[in-house]
């Protein structure tokens, strides 16, 4: 077992490792369907939310953007606040520095060796987002980690058929949880099927490659997936569903250095990713970063210095650029004073004396 499992591993690291710079687009389509069925010929058919997204690497540098075509129509109520299925994103990094910003919360935060950087969400080799952005419950990490820790939490079950295809079986026990996977040898160790259950054996959630992209020198990229989380029966309960689809894909040509650099659309606030509450920057509208200014924007960051474009310039009057504690210090003012005014009017009022005409 051990061998077979070794071997799964070995095969589906060298696939994913032999595409060290690509550069591609596709669409994110997030809703319901009936059933997996449906899911797997047509995606969400339901309450549909649709984006376009580009992610580019280059080695140890990414840049990943995911834009929804109604960003309006993507915000539920929810109680007393509001939700989002699906959420536009920008990520750009290289190595443990990185930007991630949320498009609805218009803001976000600036990684580093303090606070190591999540990773990319939502692309084809996650599966739509079966697998977390570090790999942590990818085939190949899983084996891996179960091998070191337990190799009797992992079970190898064979060969198996699937829509005419031979796939291996194995899983690994987790805890509360059992990880599944049907891995395709002939197509670089894919996973064509992963989902999660529990230990009575109800399937929580599902992802599902449909389609492989066949690259240059033998290689296998993930060209439609779909990931489904699993509400009551599984062949026609109405579940949540996820799609990503490859529209572009380069694979042969590293991308230029322009390619990582992105603009800021509106005026978010970046926080340095640490327990530190006052260690708060923000970027104006229209102000653009590429990866090499990531250390000066982590910096900007750390000691509270509001930035304006082009980045690294001080405020438009020319001053210099005030702290976080000062803008505090001056809105706590103001608070004071308007308080004050307040009791002070209220008193007036009981006392008769008149406030105004």
């Amino acid at each position: 077992m051990v061998a077979q499992l070794g071997e799964i591993a070995e095969g589906y690291f060298a696939n994913r490792e032999s595409f060290p710079f690509f550069s591609c687009r596709f669409t994110v389509r997030d809703g319901k369907a009936r059933g997996l069925q449906e899911a797997l010929d047509r995606g969400p058919t339901r309450q549909v939310l649709e984006g376009d997204a580009v992610w580019i690497v280059d080695r140890d540098k990414v840049r990943h953007e995911l834009k929804l075509r109604d960003p309006d129509a993507a915000i539920k109520k929810a109680g007393g606040g509001f939700s989002a299925n699906l959420t536009p994103t920008i990520y750009l990094g290289q190595g443990n520095l990185a930007l991630s910003l949320d498009g609805f919360l218009r803001g976000g935060g600036v990684y580093s060796e303090k606070s190591p950087a999540p990773g990319v969400a939502t692309t084809p080799w996650d599966i739509a987002g079966a697998i977390s952005p570090d790999g942590y419950n990818g085939p190949a990490a899983t084996i891996q980690r179960h091998l070191q820790q337990n190799p009797s939490t992992l079970t190898f079950d064979g060969p198996q058929e699937l829509n005419g295809l031979t796939l291996l079986r194995f899983s690994a026990d987790e805890g509360p949880l059992v990880f599944v996977y049907l891995v395709d040898p002939a197509r670089g160790y894919l996973p064509i099927r992963i989902w999660f259950e529990d230990k009575q054996g109800t399937v929580l959630q599902k992802g599902c490659i449909t389609k492989v992209r066949e690259c240059s020198e033998g290689r296998w990229f993930p060209e439609r997936c779909v990931l489904l989380w699993i509400s009551g029966n599984e062949a026609d309960g109405i579940h949540g569903v996820r799609e990503v689809k490859l529209t572009e894909l380069d694979a042969d040509h590293p991308p230029g250095e322009e390619e990582f650099a992105i603009t800021v659309s509106e005026r978010v606030q970046v926080h340095d990713c640490t327990d530190t509450p006052d260690a708060l920057t923000h970027l104006e509208a229209g102000t653009e970063i590429d990866v090499s200014q990531l250390r000066d924007l982590l910096t900007a960051a750390e000691k509270g210095h509001v930035w304006g474009p082009p980045f690294g310039s001080t405020s438009p009057n020319g001053s210099a650029p005030w702290s976080w504690r000062a803008w505090g210090l001056a809105a706590n003012v103001v608070i004071v004073v308007v308080a004050a005014a307040f009791l002070l009017i209220r008193r007036l009022r009981r006392a008769g004396t008149p406030t105004g005409p």
